[in-house]
């Protein structure tokens, strides 16, 4: 449990001052890493330039040509043209290498080669490829144009400036751009390589993140693609095939007119825009990604054969890439911060068997501050499925990372070679000790020497602290060669990792490969070093330390019932900036005064003097745990506070702008509510607490259900905030485009300026959306957002302007994914409501099956289901023993002392036991259940086990089970002869009820004789 906490927790440079092993680049190497990022990103955008440029150029821009008219687009595409023939140039240089014969054979040319390939792009390595196996055996220099270099060399050619010197006509100069498609075939491997550099910097770390962006990247520039080649496609067919209706004009985007061309007596039809090229181009694009999403709303839909061929080709292309996108979205939804959801799961069964066992609420905190500490170190991570993973060598490796570093810390060691520390580290045991855990007692037999790796440890004498060991620091060291008793209380004050190094083994391997005088000397170096122990113990006592906790500090606490309470009050208070946020942008540019949101604004001065109130409480007063230690300093608070908050937010946010609204305008008020916003980020600190106590609380809900419960939040509040912006974008549409249409711009058969005029305009439509006191019109916006986002699309309401269309466009290419892949996750999470219960009725069927198989008797199968029964109504799924493994040795300790401790005291024999006898006992105890009427002893038989009642009802009797000797119930025992030298049982005692008992058998606890007689 501990290895990779300890690799997980070292860093380059330790306690100690020592320096990483890996050498500083140096500032050429720096500089030239820093070069080769530059050309990544450069070839990057470059490509992403031509993918959006090119396709756009020849539908909205067919009269491209190489003048000033275009000077933009001349400009860039000369600098992406250099930046090729610059990478071309760099990688040809390379590795177009002369193989020189000498010698020895051929010289390292060859290796400079291999050496230069990171700096090349994909195309360039399969180049080299192809020339590392075209060279002859002389050694003669050979050309690289390979397929790829020729490829590359193609799509880098300027054909355009071509047009200069030829006569070409207008609208033919777009197409000698063509050559440059082969250079948008590289955008992925571009991708690529910005991925790989991304993971080498610990970016990227999600493989789900790291397909979602691509997946998003596809659609999108698939998108972008479709909707110019439909565009296309409409003005080919005006231009070759007459008068027919395409859509664009059927949207209002050109009109045709029929002329004669004078010269050649021969009919032309005319495209003549009455819409700019931005607004073709959204609507273009609006149609693509509704399409592909399959939202399909139905205003713009395809007029001529031609259209609809490329219709069903689009809705293809986008119903595969929406179809990946989705699954992998609600792959990421439902297996979002997985270690986290596992965590959670191991968290309720943690609850469940603590309830079960009866544990007191001060053992289940420890409990459960063990498994927080935990997680805050490994994340979840699983060591020993790591470490299984490992080959032999590699687990080595690991093992000694960080048990070297502590080892040479022993003076006696701090000469000793490596291979000497190799044995000894796997000799070292590992152990985690909670808050207040004692690690050795006064009188207890010091078993070898003790290194701290993590934590704070205190010495005490009576209740004065004499030493606090931290980090690389070790106690009773003396003890490797000579046998002693600890003098002192050895508490951990903090959650530690503590290294024993036993004596025993130490001694062993000390003697196997060390001579006697090197012994000898260890020998003196320890002695000495237990003399200057001792004096360091009584120069620097001190009394122990005390938390204050009286009067309001008490309330601090993390665990005080105030703090959970504020902390519910503050997660609702983040809900209401959630929706009133939203609803504050909604009218944020309308006309409005303060006395129209009157009940809003007030709400919201409460709420935010809350967190200014939350703000103090934070950064004084309220404690935090730090490794299992309460810090209560406000010095301390304030500093951690610093630390994990922006200050930056916590100023704008705090700051009341609104108030600015009685200077500059009574309208603003809503506007400057939006800082507010910056609040929104806090929900999942405060969701942390309020799931906790929703846990520890008596309401009945698993973790699929919270995970359901949040999902569905999420759900709810992205369609609240979109329908919100769906309503802003109404009135920015009349601020700029005014309360009527202007001459000549598409709208439809019922010109409109914008959505919401249209849609009360509807003859069908009964009420306007100032219905309600404007709450028809949240109504309209908020059913026009859901019926988007989950790809309904009855299309009733539909953009107006390019204004609603540019944000219609981008709702829909994020919503309409995001929303399908929510839905999926809440379908998932469904299924797993009440694992535990369904995993048990699986496990009921495969038993069923089994007996039904077998043909065991009615009888039989009878009391076997009803034992299942018994285990789950009182366990409710729960693995007791993984739980008991996964606790450090103390908290066993302590939890078996709580379950049987005080059973074990009212067995006469084992009363006068002391502490440490009583603790062998309780942890060698196995837990057993009997059904009603099953024998337990039968008399006669020969015994080797006692038995603890901790629930239930037996009853002693003779042979027969017809004359009763006694009833024993919870807390009684039975069998205990066995133990002491008797053979044979004397009674049959069988269960009247369902029992829970402990078993001690006869040879664990003449084992633990034997081990508690070796300690004494």
């Amino acid at each position: 449990m501990s290895i990779i906490m300890r690799c997980c927790r070292r860093q380059s440079q330790n306690d100690f001052g020592m320096m990483s092993n890996e050498p500083e680049l140096t500032f050429k190497e720096r500089m030239l890493d820093n070069l080769d990022t530059f050309r990544m990103f450069m070839r990057l955008f470059s490509c992403i330039y031509l993918t959006i440029t090119l396709p756009l150029r020849v539908a909205f821009y067919e009269n491209f040509d190489i003048t000033e008219k275009f000077k933009y687009f001349v400009g860039l595409d000369a600098v992406v043209t250099v930046i090729f023939i610059v990478e071309m140039i760099s990688s040809y240089r390379k590795f177009n290498t002369k193989i020189v014969p000498t010698d020895d054979g051929v010289t390292d040319s060859k290796s400079s080669i291999d050496t230069s390939k990171s700096a090349m792009t994909d195309s360039m390595r399969s180049a080299l490829s192809e020339e590392e196996g075209g060279m002859d055996d002389e050694g003669m220099d050979k050309s690289v144009l390979s397929k790829g270099f020729v490829i590359e060399l193609l799509a880098t050619i300027p054909l355009e400036y071509l047009a200069l010197g030829l006569n070409f006509s207008e609208g033919e100069v777009v197409w000698l751009l063509m050559n440059r498609i082969l250079r948008v075939t590289y955008l992925f491997v571009y991708f690529q390589e910005l991925t790989r550099w991304l993971e080498d910097r610990g970016t990227l770390k999600n493989v789900g993140m790291h397909r979602t962006w691509k997946l998003f990247s596809s659609m999108a520039f698939a998108g972008h693609w479709c909707a110019c080649i439909f565009f296309l496609i409409s003005k080919w067919e005006v231009e070759s095939g007459g008068l027919k209706v395409t859509w664009p004009e059927a949207d209002g985007l050109y009109s045709v007119a029929e002329e004669v061309n004078p010269i050649s007596n021969k009919t032309e039809y005319k495209i003549t825009y009455t819409a700019t090229t931005v607004e073709c181009y959204a609507r273009s694009l609006y149609w693509a990604y509704i399409t592909m999403i399959t939202t399909g709303f139905g205003d713009i839909v395809p007029l001529s054969i031609n259209e609809t061929i490329w219709c069903i080709i689009s809705m293809y292309i986008g119903v595969v890439i929406t179809t990946c996108a989705i699954a992998n979205l609600q792959l990421l939804v439902v297996n979002m911060d997985a270690a986290r959801t596992a965590f959670q799961l191991k968290m309720d069964s943690l609850k469940m068997f603590m309830v079960y066992r009866r544990l007191p609420p001060a053992l289940q905190n420890r409990i459960t501050s063990f498994y927080d500490y935990q997680w805050d170190l490994l994340k979840g991570a699983d060591e020993q499925e790591f470490l299984d993973e490992l080959p032999k060598s590699l687990q080595q490796q690991v093992a000694n990372y960080m048990s070297r570093d502590l080892l040479k810390t022993l003076p006696v060691l701090r000469k000793a070679n490596n291979a000497l520390l190799n044995a000894l580290v796997d000799c070292v045991e590992s152990n985690i000790y909670s808050p207040n855990d004692e690690i050795l007692r006064p009188g207890e037999q010091l078993k070898g020497a003790i290194l701290i790796s993590r934590g704070e440890v205190e010495v005490m004498k009576g209740r004065n602290v004499e030493r606090k060991l931290q980090r690389f620091d070790r106690f009773a060291e003396s003890s490797l060669f000579i046998k002693d008793v600890s003098k002192n209380l050895v508490k951990s004050k903090t959650f530690c990792e503590i290294l024993l190094l036993p004596a025993e083994d130490f001694q062993r391997i000390v003697e196997a490969q060390c001579e006697e005088a090197h012994v000898a000397q260890m020998k003196e170096t320890a002695e000495k070093q237990a003399k200057q122990n001792n004096k360091a113990n009584k120069m620097f006592g001190s009394a122990e330390d005390a938390v204050p906790m009286a009067g309001f500090k008490k309330h601090c606490h993390p665990d005080s019932t105030f703090r959970r309470r504020w902390g519910v009050v503050m997660f609702f208070g983040v809900i209401y900036y959630i929706f009133s946020i939203s609803l504050s942008i909604m009218v944020c540019v309308q006309d409005r005064t303060f006395s129209d949101n009157m009940t809003q604004f007030f709400l919201g001065y409460i709420v935010d003097c809350l967190f200014l109130v939350d703000l103090l409480f934070d950064s004084t007063f309220f404690m935090y745990i730090e490794e299992g230690l309460v810090v209560f300093d406000h010095e301390r608070i304030r500093s951690h506070f610093f630390r994990n908050h922006s200050l930056a937010r916590e100023v704008i946010t705090g700051i009341p702008w609104d108030f600015l609204g009685l200077v500059v305008g009574q309208r603003y008020f809503n506007l400057l509510r939006v800082p507010k916003m910056l609040r929104i980020t806090k929900l999942f600190k405060y969701l942390d607490g309020v799931e906790k106590l929703i846990v520890d609380s008596s309401i009945s809900m698993d973790q699929a259900g919270r995970r359901v419960f949040k999902l569905m939040f999420v759900m709810i509040a992205v369609c609240h905030w979109v329908g919100c912006m769906w309503h802003m974008f109404a009135d920015l549409s009349v601020i700029y485009y005014g309360d009527e249409l202007r001459p000549g711009h598409w709208r439809g058969d019922t010109p409109q300026s914008n959505w919401r005029k249209t849609d009360e305009a509807d003859s069908l439509f009964d009420i306007t959306h100032g219905d309600l006191g404007g709450f028809a019109g949240y109504l309209r916006s908020v059913y026009w957002a859901i019926v988007g986002l989950s790809t309904v699309g009855y299309g009733d309401i539909v953009p107006q302007n390019i204004l609603e269309t540019v944000f219609a466009t981008v709702a829909i290419l994020f919503g309409g994914l995001v929303l399908p892949a929510i839905v999926g996750g809440l379908a998932a999470y469904m299924g797993n409501l009440n694992q535990a219960l369904n995993q048990h009725k699986k496990k009921m069927y495969k038993v069923r099956t089994f007996m039904r198989g077998t043909k065991f008797p009615q009888l039989l199968m009878d009391k076997v289901l009803r034992y299942y029964d018994y285990l789950w109504s009182r366990q409710g799924g729960v693995d007791e023993v993984e739980i008991m493994s996964e606790l450090p040795g103390p908290l066993q300790q302590r939890v078996a002392m709580c379950v049987n401790g005080v059973a074990l005291n009212t067995i006469p024999f084992f009363e006068q036991c002391d502490e440490g006898m009583q603790q062998y006992l309780v942890s060698v105890l196995n837990p057993r259940v009997f059904l009603p009427n099953d024998i337990i002893i039968q008399m006669g038989e020969v015994g080797k086990e006692m038995y603890l009642i901790e629930r239930g009802h037996v009853i002693v009797s003779n042979d027969n089970k017809k004359t009763s000797y006694a009833q024993l119930h919870e807390g009684d025992y039975f069998g205990e002869t066995c133990l002491l030298g008797a053979t044979t049982r004397m009674a049959t005692v069988y269960a009247v009820t369902y029992c829970d008992c402990f078993v001690l058998s006869k040879e664990d606890f003449n084992d633990v004789l034997s081990a508690y007689q070796d300690t004494e």
